[in-house]
Parts: C-alpha cells; structure tokens; sequence
C-alpha cells in the first residue's frame, strides 16, 4: 500500500476511536470510580508509548542502556512520588472517604 492509503485509513480509526471515546457516556454510566480507572489506564498507556519511543532515542544520545533505564526509572519514580506527596483530596480534610460517590 502507498503512504497516502495508510495515512487515510489511519486517520480514519483515529476518527473512530476518537467518537466511540466520545460517545461512551451516552451508553456505560460513568461513576466518579469508573472516570478515575479509566483515566488512569489511558495515563499508563500514554507513559508506556511515550516510554517506549522515547527510550531508543535516549539510548541512541546517552551510548549506554545502563544509563538510559537509570534515567527513565529515575522519572518515572520522580513523577509517582510527585503525585503521591503533593496530590489532594478535599474529602481526606473532611474524613469522609466516599465525598465524591
């Protein structure tokens, strides 16, 4: 197949993904639960793609993998205990732990 087919076709199951995403709260009920474990998988799908195509060009710069998965691991710490001290929720303040259901 030529660049311009594939380019179409992928720009057409973008569309498609992109209205099924769009369309899901018109079909599934989306609790506060349901929203917060879906955008997490969407968060870890988005860190591993961006991961794994970041990590040969890393490789590519540095000369050593020993030291590009010591950086990739160092950011992906970096990020996880970003979120775990600085993240808030007002219903810890408050002592009820179901405020948002």
């Amino acid at each position: 197949m030529s660049a311009g087919v594939l380019l179409v076709i992928y720009c057409g199951l973008i569309l498609l993904a992109s209205l099924a995403g769009g369309w899901l709260p018109i079909f599934v009920h989306l609790t506060h639960r349901w929203m917060e474990i879906a955008l997490s998988f969407v968060a870890g799908v988005i860190l591993g793609v961006g991961l794994l195509h970041l990590l040969p060009h890393g490789f590519h710069e540095l000369g050593s993998i020993d030291e590009t998965m010591r950086w990739a691991l160092g950011g992906f710490l970096l990020m996880f205990f970003r979120r775990a001290v600085l993240s808030f929720s007002p219903s810890w303040s408050t002592g009820r732990a179901g405020a948002y259901r």
